[in-house]
């Protein structure tokens, strides 16, 4: 029983108890104590619903604790990683892009002196990898941006061009575009990336290309 509701009840008893046949208690002091009673229920109701909407809510554990929601499992496909690949038509081997929204390689021969290697990623990126067994690559078809030397761990140096406007690129119409030039021999390499607006990601891929390409 309550405290409010003994109070209730000892104030009921001793109404009447007085040696003159009056009551020992006031009619405030009784209305007083029968809405304490009342307050102290509406408390408790309050507080019954107040747990109900946590359990239903999933805050309330069943031990006091707070229940801590589970973390979205991730699909390891989802992001950007690189997985070592052989060209057996271009004839090179190197780490190429994988998940996070890129193709498989498709290969083809473009006529008997230049092979390809395309590569499409998530939003318009895109890698290719060109290969001209007897010709050093050379490039043409758009205006040079920049055009630096830049090292080539398996092969010595690279030319690095970057530039914008290639009608045998559309995607390299709008924005900026790479090309790395690697000599191999006769022949050689190359690397070219852009597409999506993201100059930054195209480099960071063909940079990547560049670093582990073996002839």
């Amino acid at each position: 029983m309550t405290l409010a509701a003994l109070l209730l009840a000892g104030v009921l008893a001793g109404c009447g108890s007085g040696g003159d046949g009056t009551s020992s208690i006031s009619e405030a002091e009784l209305r007083e104590a029968v809405r304490d009673a009342r307050q102290e229920e509406r408390l408790k109701a309050l507080q019954e619903d107040v747990r109900e909407l946590r359990a239903d809510a999933g805050e309330d554990s069943g031990d006091g604790a707070a229940a801590t929601p589970e973390a979205p499992a991730t699909d390891p496909g989802d992001e950007l990683a690189y997985t070592t690949y052989s060209d057996g038509l271009g004839g090179w081997t190197a780490e190429v892009p994988t998940g996070g929204g890129w193709s498989p390689p498709s290969s083809s021969q473009q006529n008997p002196a230049l092979f390809s290697t395309r590569i499409q990623g998530p939003n318009g990126l895109f890698v290719v990898i060109h290969t001209t067994p007897s010709d050093p690559p050379a490039f043409s078809g758009a205006p040079v941006d920049s055009r630096t030397i830049v090292d080539a761990p398996n092969f010595g140096a690279a030319t690095k061009i970057v530039f914008q406007g290639n009608s045998s690129f559309p995607e390299c119409e709008g924005g900026l575009c790479v090309d790395y030039l690697v000599p191999s021999g006769a022949g050689g390499y190359a690397i070219l990336a852009g597409g999506g607006g993201d100059i930054g990601a195209a480099e960071e891929v063909a940079a990547h290309l560049l670093e582990t390409l073996r002839g």
